[in-house]
């Protein structure tokens, strides 16, 4: 019984305790009557000779009195070890979403026909490009549909069917409504008479796409210039009070364009991108203006949702106070069923004293630890994974935490990232659980099982299309599989304790093993399983471990030798510290299955990881160095690719520093920091290669003549054209998710 959420659901009882007074004065007057009524016989010597002499009045006096005082206890029914409902227990915590309108506003003006995107698209293609990202990126929101010139023409009305106005997007054309010119402020009027209302539970977002220019506003200088800008500002309130934002693309070039087939008195007329306007208008809607000259549609739509995600576009329901949702055990059959006993011996032995005994029973209190693990227990039920963590990890602070309870706190941790699919700290709490001395059986069973399960879900997220990936699979299930070995071993263990003279094996771990069977056969049909399996053993055995030393020796001495000039030679450089760093992952799973590896090997683990360090720090000394030499040439610091080749680096040196401490200790956990250390540096060599590209791109594109350049373009269009043709059909892909193994894991204490 948990002492911290313990309490009386009717404590007024307690003033029947206070009757215990009129009941011991009856027992002493009693006692007085007894006395004098035998005194009249004869004198208290002789009576010592002709009487039994009756039990001890004073132990009955103390029993019946704690008799009285367990009954009110049990009147005052005593509550606590609280638990959650089964029902809130399987309950996520849920979100809803506002109502939220967005309105779409394109420019469908004559001066949206020109052609000045570097894929030779039209502003108005362009625009209806950007509306549609971001319309196929809704969830949940209603969309409506304008095209404005002179006035607004309403496309769409307010519609969840976001297909139906993405087709009537794609409808709009130059002048649509078949009127001319562009006006702002009768457009943004007509919006605001039909969406522009006060609320408090609904958001509003406006959405503008167009080139900035007003026909009026451009024939206008000065002071009247300045009024009308204000006019059309203006026509936004307040945007609290509407719950309103408006966002402002900008399409265009700045530098004039003709605009074609318009002429004025015989002249051709110009457009260019204008932005004051735009600006002004998601200033005043604490919005955020967006240029297609900085930044692609799909950028655009992503910074967009995340601009909405900040404007409280989700509405939390109302967390419960936890006590509303706690049931607690009723406790009152306790004292009462004391008190009934203690009734009846005082019946039937009145001449036996057992208080004593009854409190060395009943009174055992529970320890902190215990109170604790309630508490986290408690959490858990309730989803709050984070609060059970926490009081986890205090638990383990404390030094003298006793070595069986310490493999306690650590299972139920890794056992609450199991139930989150975080399976990467799953594993490798599990392989940190300290099993020393005789642990119990039962404990081995649930950290085994456990650890098997995580390993085989964790293999089912890596690939097969790359070799290092489907290496790490096969790994993956045969480590789960000598691990499912040892929970067998352990539940065979356990029945023996209860008695048990055959070992049956239980339904989990056979539906487990047949599930880790089963992804074997499946990966045999790629590659031979056990070859791919053992053949890095005979790498570290016997003769073969001097040549693998020898390898990664001349492995170092080429790379700490190298003097890279350029950032391709640089990426050289950084294949030699990842094919080290390869070697040393490799060496670790090799060992991961031995049971007592040899010195040798270990020594060998340990200087390939050391080396592999060495060729990194070589790495950040040439990397210095070429950014120096940027500096010096352009006269200013390089952005890129620079500002994301360093962060990922030193995530990698940093992964690599940990996996050479643990290698002696943990060597399931250093694999683990190997890997790391290994993705973030093929992450530099992807982020350089894509930077070189762009560099030849743009290379390519300087040298290429005009027609070559309207070849690209014209190709680049269809392209587009092409994939807007095939965006229907994308749309109702779904992806095709692996379904896995989702077995009732071994829960935490």
């Amino acid at each position: 019984m948990n002492s911290a959420d313990f309490y009386y659901a009717d404590p007024k009882f307690v003033t029947f305790i206070f009757l215990i007074f009129p009941i011991l004065s009856l027992f002493w007057a009693l006692f007085v009557y007894r006395k004098k009524a035998l005194e009249r016989f004869s004198s208290k010597e002789n009576l010592a000779k002709l009487l039994i002499a009756r039990s001890n009045n004073l132990y009955k006096v103390i029993a019946f009195s704690l008799i009285w005082i367990l009954i009110v206890l049990a009147l005052m029914q005593p509550k606590g070890d609280g638990y959650y409902p089964d029902s809130l227990k399987n309950q996520a915590e849920t979100t809803k979403l506002k109502a939220h309108d967005l309105i779409f506003m394109v420019d469908a003006s004559a001066s949206m026909a020109i052609q000045d995107d570097p894929l030779g698209k039209t502003r108005l293609d362009l625009a209806k490009e950007i509306a549609d990202e971001i319309m196929s990126d809704l969830k949940g929101e209603s969309a409506s549909l304008y095209a404005f010139t002179s006035t607004a023409t309403k496309i769409s009305p307010q519609t969840l069917d976001l297909f139906f106005v993405r087709m009537m997007l794609r409808g709009i054309s130059i002048n649509e409504g078949g009127l001319a010119g562009t006006d702002f402020l009768a457009s943004l009027q007509k919006i605001k008479e039909k969406h522009f209302k006060p609320s408090t539970t609904k958001l509003t977002t406006l959405i503008i796409l167009s080139d900035g220019q007003d026909t009026e506003l451009e024939t206008l200088t000065g002071e009247s210039q300045t009024l009308r800008l204000n006019q059309i500002v203006n026509l936004i309130d307040d945007p609290k009070k509407l719950n309103l934002r408006v966002f402002t693309i900008g399409i265009g070039k700045a530098t004039e364009q003709i605009i074609p087939e318009v002429q004025y008195q015989g002249k051709p007329v110009y457009s260019k991108l204008t932005v004051k306007l735009l600006k002004q208008l998601s200033e005043k809607a604490e919005g955020s203006y967006f240029d297609t000259n900085q930044l692609s549609p799909l950028e655009i739509s992503k910074q967009l949702f995340e601009k909405l995600s900040q404007d409280n576009a989700f509405l939390k329901t109302e967390k419960k106070d936890p006590k509303e949702s706690l049931i607690y055990r009723q406790y009152f059959q306790i004292p009462l069923a004391i008190a009934l006993i203690l009734l009846s011996f005082y019946i039937l032995f009145p001449n036996i004293s057992i208080l004593s005994l009854f409190f060395c029973c009943f009174m055992i209190p529970l320890s902190a630890n215990e109170v604790d693990l309630k508490k986290a227990e408690n959490y858990v039920q309730a989803s709050d994974y984070a609060q059970a963590q926490n009081i986890y990890q205090n638990m383990l602070k404390d030094k003298n935490l006793p070595n069986f309870e310490k493999a306690i706190v650590k299972y139920n941790q890794a056992t609450l990232y199991l139930f989150q699919n975080e399976l990467k700290e799953a594993i490798e709490l599990y392989e940190s659980i300290p099993l020393k001395g005789s642990p119990p059986p039962f404990l081995k069973r649930r950290i085994f099982t456990n650890l098997a399960l995580a390993k085989l879900n964790s293999s089912l997220k890596e690939s097969t299309d790359d070799k290092n990936d489907l290496e790490k699979k096969v790994y993956l299930l045969k480590s789960a599989q000598d691990v499912l070995k040892k929970a067998k071993k352990a539940e065979c263990e356990n029945q023996a304790l209860k008695g048990r003279a055959e070992c049956l094996k239980p339904n989990d771990l056979i539906e487990l093993e047949m599930l880790i069977e089963n992804e074997l056969k499946s990966l045999s049909k790629l590659v031979n399983v056990d070859e791919l399996y053992n053949s890095s053993l005979k790498n570290i055995n016997g003769e073969s471990l001097e040549t693998l030393r020898k390898k990664i020796d001349t492995l170092e001495s080429e790379a700490l030798n190298s003097k890279p000039k350029d950032l391709k030679e640089l990426n050289a450089l950084l294949l030699k510290a990842i094919e080290a760093e390869q070697q040393a992952l490799m060496i670790t799973r090799v060992l991961s299955r031995v049971e007592d590896p040899s010195t040798n090997a270990m020594e060998l683990l340990n200087l390939t990881q050391q080396k592999t360090i060495n060729i990194a720090d070589h790495y950040l000394e040439s990397l210095n160095n070429l950014t120096q030499q940027s500096f010096e040439i352009f006269g200013k610091c390089q952005k890129k690719p620079w500002n994301e080749i360093v962060p990922l680096y030193n995530k990698g040196y940093e992964a690599a520093i940990i996996a050479l401490s643990l290698i002696f200790d943990h060597l399931e956990q250093a694999s683990l920091k190997q890997e790391e250390t290994i993705k973030f540096w093929k992450e530099i060599l992807k982020v350089s290669n894509k930077d070189q590209s762009e560099n030849e791109t743009d290379k390519s594109e300087e040298n290429k003549t005009d027609v070559d350049r309207a070849k690209s373009n014209q190709e680049k269009s269809e392209r587009a054209l092409q994939l807007l043709q095939e965006m229907q059909m994308s749309d109702k892909q779904q992806n095709n998710v692996p379904v896995q193994f989702k077995n009732q894991v071994d829960k935490p204490w």
